[in-house]
C-alpha cells in the first residue's frame, strides 16, 4: 500500500469514497483498482485496466475534455470508441510506436468498452456517479472472425 492513500480515523480528512467522488478520473481510478486488488484481480488484470483507463485519461487531455467523473457523458465516451477506430494522424497516447497510429482491432474497441463499462458501474455503486455514462452507449461489433 502507497502511503497517502488512507486518512488516518482522527484527521478530519474525508472518507477515500467522498475524496474519490471529488477527484479527477485518477483519483477514482485509484479507488477502483485497489477495490480490484481487495477482490483478487490477477496482476495482469490490474495492469491492463490501468492502463487503458490511463489511456483514456490521456486522450480525454488530449482533447482538452475534463477528467472529473461526473464530466464524463455518454458522448465523451461514444468519441473515445471512435478514436480508437480512426487512423491516428500522430502515435496515439503520446508515445513514438509506429504500431499506435493505426487503428485498433475490433476486439480491442471491445475490450476498452468492457473495462470502462466495469469502472463506470463500479462508480455507480460506490455512490460516485448516480447513473453511468456508458449505459446508453452501444458495445462496440466485433466480427466473429476477430474473437
Amino acid at each position: 500500500m502507497r502511503k497517502g492513500h488512507l486518512p488516518s480515523a482522527d484527521s478530519g480528512t474525508p472518507s477515500s469514497s467522498k475524496r474519490a467522488k471529488e477527484g479527477g478520473l485518477s483519483r477514482c481510478v485509484d479507488h477502483w483498482i485497489a477495490d480490484g486488488q481487495a477482490a483478487g484481480w490477477s496482476s495482469r488484470t490490474v495492469d491492463a485496466r490501468r492502463d487503458m483507463l490511463a489511456k483514456f485519461s490521456w486522450w480525454l487531455h488530449h482533447e482538452g475534455a475534463a477528467d472529473r467523473l461526473d464530466e464524463i457523458s455518454s458522448e465523451t465516451l461514444r468519441f473515445f470508441l471512435a478514436y480508437l477506430r480512426e487512423e491516428a494522424t500522430d502515435a496515439r497516447w503520446g508515445g513514438e510506436a509506429l504500431n499506435a497510429s493505426r487503428p485498433a482491432r475490433p476486439s480491442t474497441v471491445d475490450t476498452y468498452y468492457r473495462c470502462l463499462r466495469a469502472f463506470f458501474n463500479f462508480a455507480v455503486r460506490e455512490g460516485l456517479l448516480t447513473v453511468s455514462p456508458i449505459g446508453k452507449v452501444k458495445p462496440p461489433r466485433v466480427p466473429k472472425d476477430q474473437v
